[in-house]
């Protein structure tokens, strides 16, 4: 469980503080991952340090005002900086592979298939089960109609867990396993935010 990293967080503890916090938690288990995993994954693995960090990256693309704890995490602060200009930060790898108006996932995604190691036809075949399974999912939760965000959550996690538990040692089931950290720091953040709301109602 992740929860012991984050326990010393207060109940004072104001959002900014907490998502903080949560990106530098999964940061850190990215760079403990791979300080053992084969030198030929790694490349994949430190690309996927960055995925906590694109949601807040696609809203100051979009023209989101930035939030004060911007400042202190490096690359957004460098996006910040640059797009004060009217321009993405042209040295970061994100931009320099980013096609016009595509999502800043789906060029994450495209680079990190790029890095993925070179392994055989077996162990190819479920990493792209795995990207498969978060494209879906993520399909569902851009569709149109109504979406139960807790049920995607939870199918997603399942397969998840699949894949971390039949394929060990393999890099589907290292990327399955930082896909499952990736969940529970997102329920994790939901409930902290669902807590802060109750406590400045009462």
């Amino acid at each position: 469980s992740l929860h012991p990293a984050l326990n010393h967080l207060a109940a004072s503890s104001d959002l900014h503080q907490i998502e903080q916090r949560i990106r530098s938690v999964f940061k850190q288990l990215v760079a403990e991952l791979a300080r053992w995993a084969p030198a030929e994954w790694r490349p994949a693995i430190w690309w996927s340090a960055m995925l906590i960090d694109l949601p807040a990256l696609q809203y100051l693309l979009e023209g989101g005002k930035p939030y004060p704890w911007f400042a202190e995490n490096e690359r957004l602060a460098a996006w910040t900086q640059s797009l004060s200009g009217g321009v993405a930060h042209d040295t970061d790898a994100l931009v320099k592979n980013r096609s016009a108006g595509e999502a800043l996932f789906d060029t994450w995604r495209h680079c990190w298939q790029q890095r993925w190691p070179s392994v055989d036809r077996r162990a190819r075949y479920q990493l792209e089960l795995l990207q498969n399974a978060i494209l879906q999912s993520r399909r569902n939760l851009d569709s149109a109609g109504k979406v139960d965000r807790v049920a995607e959550a939870i199918a997603l996690e399942r397969h998840l867990i699949g894949i971390f538990r039949n394929q060990l040692q393999t890099p589907a089931a290292m990327f399955a396993y930082l896909g499952l950290v990736w969940l529970e720091l997102v329920r994790f953040r939901g409930g902290a935010v669902r807590l802060k709301l109750v406590n400045t109602q009462t």
